[in-house]
């Protein structure tokens, strides 16, 4: 049982980003690694 509650506060916990890169040759994708990293 304290498995489970553990398990699932995790993912309630866990936020999720979008992150819009543009042009997919332009300077965007070299800025999102960068940032990521």
């Amino acid at each position: 049982m304290t498995r489970f509650i553990i398990l699932r506060r995790c993912i309630v916990e866990t936020k999720t980003v979008a992150i819009t890169m543009g042009d997919p040759a332009g300077i965007g994708p070299e800025i999102i690694v960068k940032a990521l990293s």
